[in-house]
């Protein structure tokens, strides 16, 4: 089984095409530092794979006006405690 974290981004903005670049940058800038230090706050030592998926999707689907949501999808499928 491999560990899985969910990130859910939320992003507010005047149109549809501010909102979704702004929650794909914010979306691209976590994915940036979650794989730049890859310890998660575990403690076993720094995790070997961390993989990311995204998707970015319109608030108002679920009732959030002005609102674009980010996801990402962090897996882990190794860890040691040297990195390596």
């Amino acid at each position: 089984m491999q560990p899985r974290f969910e990130i859910y981004l939320f992003v507010g903005g005047s149109s549809v095409e501010l909102r979704t670049r702004n929650v794909l940058n914010l979306t691209a800038d976590v994915i940036k530092n979650i794989t730049a230090n890859r310890f998660l706050g575990l403690g076993g030592g720094t995790i070997d794979d961390v993989l990311c998926q995204t998707t970015a999707i319109e608030g108002d689907k679920y009732g959030l006006q002005n609102t674009a949501i980010g996801y990402i999808e962090v897996t882990t499928p190794f860890q040691s405690t040297t990195g390596v």
